[in-house]
């Protein structure tokens, strides 16, 4: 081995040998010795020695020796290194190394780095869990981890409990390791594939969970190999069966009534009507299958299709699939346009409708329309039939659980039910759990959270809108016009408003509250409704002017009122127009005359006029007064603004500024949002006094 140090070799400058040749030692050039680090799947270092502006490999020197300094001899050549890099490191280059040895030794050295440096591999340990409190264990990367999601409190970093799998996700997917407290690495799902079926009364649920690289069957338990466990995202929705369901050779087993915790919807086979005169959309279709699906496997269903949509005709082309007796409950006004749908799209199904006077009571086979009144109050005639299908259209009038109505079609025996509605939900959820108290009554078990009644109804919900289904509909064009109220109604509007503010002071109870702000609206329609001599209203002038110009422009418009009496004040400047309103007894007449364009102007109730019409060839809607419930108001745009139109409709609400009408339309916005949800709640006092 050849060791020695400068002063050593000034000593011995002419008589130094290596390897039996004489070696000459240059004392007074700069040498100097390079790292190199090259970065590919793996970092490689390697070192490089310049001499007098000569670069010359670690690995070609004749001889290297540890000094201090280090030094090392190449010929006849002896050269000192000027700056130091460790012996022992210098000796065993070219070797490979990791990253954190690699950031040591920039810190350190002149180190070249060829390539992209590899990312550094971030770690957390769980505090708790859920994963909601970790410890960093690589404080350099504290700032990505923010930007991921973990927040430093005080000790630790915090993440929300449902934003925990999504930040994992994102870590891992960045190259970090996340632990648990018993050190095992935590791997996000990344996939599943689960197989449902329905057999006999359960439902079978089979599959494989996927965690990166690795799989197991559908489980509780989500040990992994390689000491690592997998993570579960809080939504996922085949957790429910570890609680719910019992695992039976590889299978999991369900009630067949919770399918809606493991299925969104169903993905029912295709079939065809039996006899049907209509081409059906492929909506309709999707929705034929579905109800023919419920039938099969013994479950009923609420078809809640956008007004519009033709749930009446869905409806019929699943009727012409069953055998029979069909009973079809539907408020009186909409029996006979049942009966003209029957004859038209199914004429070979039997129908009779049990209506009037001479009642007939032969159940035996065929459809039977009759009324929700008849129902309750010939009962027990209904009773004594077992039912194929018993089907309720427009069943908002099925919302309320202790009427005499309700309990007496509950009370009926039937395979198969169906409520048809376009407002499942108008204010409550406890109208929702009325539906299905009616369809599937072990459905619901008592006081569970909207997230699971959500998930349960799923399967046995379908809802499309217009705007999902019907591309090729004509856009509807709303407006609001805001009217100034006349000098004498304004006054007498600010009266009665103050006694109103005081009669508010004295009460919390929303019926009365209700009552007060009927009068404000009253007075902001038209002080004659409050019995007032009055008889300038600046909306009633607003409405008259715009209807005789749109009648001018030969628009065909329909108007709408909750107040008859409002109706009948602006009718009686327009004396041949058409009215109808929930007493009218002849209203296939009246339809038919503004339908086959006989009189373009029709004054209708919203009441009367928000079910079971079709009036395509209306090209404006006039609401003259508003209401919180938006619901009720769609239900009248969409007897013009449905299938069968190919123009625009024209729709313009009327609201008296300064009034309780402006303080309505806020409240719709917030009932709008509930509503498309389906789970709102009921008005409470506090929030109707908002509206003061």
């Amino acid at each position: 081995m050849f060791n020695i140090t400068p002063e050593e070799a000034k000593k011995q400058f002419t008589t130094l040998s290596f390897n039996g040749k004489r070696i000459v030692a240059d004392l007074f050039g700069k040498h100097k010795v390079t790292l190199v680090a090259e970065v590919t799947d793996t970092i490689r270092l390697s070192a490089f020695f310049t001499v007098n502006d000569k670069e010359i490999e670690s690995t070609a020197v004749d001889c290297l020796f540890s000094g201090p300094p280090v030094g090392f001899i190449k010929g006849i050549s002896l050269y000192f290194l000027d700056t130091f890099v460790p012996y022992t490191l210098l000796k065993s280059l070219p070797k490979t190394i990791d990253r954190e040895k690699l950031e040591e030794l920039i810190e350190e050295y002149d180190v070249i780095v060829l390539g992209e440096l590899p990312k550094k591999t971030g770690k957390i340990r769980w505090l708790d869990p859920y994963g909601m409190t970790a410890s960093l264990l690589t404080p350099e990367l504290s700032k990505e981890l923010a930007e991921c999601g973990y927040r430093f409190n005080q000790s630790h970093y915090y993440c929300p409990k449902d934003k925990v799998f999504q930040v994992t996700e994102t870590l891992v997917a960045g190259g970090w390791a996340i632990l648990n407290a018993k050190n095992q690495q935590m791997i996000p799902l990344t996939d599943c594939k689960v197989d449902t079926r329905i057999v006999d009364n359960q439902v079978e649920v089979e599959g494989e969970l996927f965690f990166g690289s690795d799989k197991i069957a559908l489980q509780k338990d989500l040990t992994l190999p390689e000491n690592k466990v997998g993570l579960l995202p809080d939504n996922f929705k085949w957790k429910a069966l570890f609680g719910k369901a019992k695992e039976r050779e590889g299978k999991w087993i369900l009630d067949k009534k919770e399918v809606g915790l493991v299925l969104d919807k169903f993905n029912p086979p295709a079939i065809s009507p039996t006899y049907f005169n209509a081409e059906l959309r492929d909506y309709q279709k999707q929705g034929l299958n579905w109800l023919n699906f419920l039938y099969q496997n013994g479950y009923s269903g609420l078809l809640a299709d956008d007004m519009g949509l033709g749930k009446t005709v869905q409806t019929l082309a699943f009727l012409t699939t069953i055998k029979g007796p069909i009973l079809i409950v539907a408020p009186t006004s909409l029996l006979f346009n049942w009966q003209r749908e029957i004859a038209k799209f199914c004429p070979e199904l039997p129908c009779e409708i049990y209506h009037g006077k001479e009642r007939c009571a032969d159940f035996s086979q065929g459809i039977v329309l009759t009324s929700y009144g008849l129902i309750r109050n010939d009962l027990p005639f209904f009773q004594r039939v077992e039912w194929d299908a018993l089907i309720i259209d427009e069943a908002q009038y099925m919302k309320n659980k202790s009427s005499d109505t309700y309990q007496a079609i509950t009370s009926l025996k039937s395979k198969f039910r169906l409520s048809v509605t376009g407002t499942p939900v108008e204010n409550r959820l406890d109208e929702l759990k009325a539906h299905f108290h009616f369809l599937m009554p072990h459905l619901m078990d008592a006081n569970e959270p909207i997230e699971v009644i959500r998930k349960k109804i799923g399967p046995f919900t379908l809802r499309r809108t217009k705007d999902q289904v019907l591309k090729e509909l004509p856009p509807l064009i709303e407006k609001t016009i805001f009217c100034e109220m006349s000098i004498e109604q304004k006054r007498a509007y600010d009266d009665l408003l103050q006694g109103t503010q005081n009669e508010l002071e004295q009460t919390d109870n929303p019926i009365q509250i209700l009552e007060l702000i009927l009068r404000l609206r009253q007075m902001a329609c038209h002080p004659a409704l409050m019995g007032h001599a009055i008889k300038d209203s600046g909306k009633t002038d607003q409405i008259i002017s715009d209807i005789q110009t749109l009648i001018a422009e030969g628009q065909r418009v329909l108007v709408f009122s909750q107040f008859t009496s409002f109706l009948k004040i602006v009718k009686s400047q327009f004396s041949s127009a058409l009215y109808l309103d929930g007493e009218t007894r002849n209203r296939a007449e009246i339809i038919d005359a503004f339908q086959n364009k006989e009189n373009p102007l029709l004054f209708m109730s919203l009441k009367a006029g928000g079910v079971g019409l079709n009036l395509t060839q209306a090209d404006t809607v006039l609401l003259l007064d508003p209401w919180w419930n938006e619901a009720a108001e769609m239900q009248a745009i969409s007897r013009a603004h449905r299938m069968g139109r190919d123009k625009p409709v024209f729709t313009r609400r009327y609201i008296s500024i300064g009034t309780i009408e402006e303080k309505i339309e806020e409240l719709k916005k917030e009932k709008r949002a509930l509503f498309d949800e389906l789970f709102n709640e009921s008005l409470s006092a506090k929030t109707l006094k908002l509206l003061f």
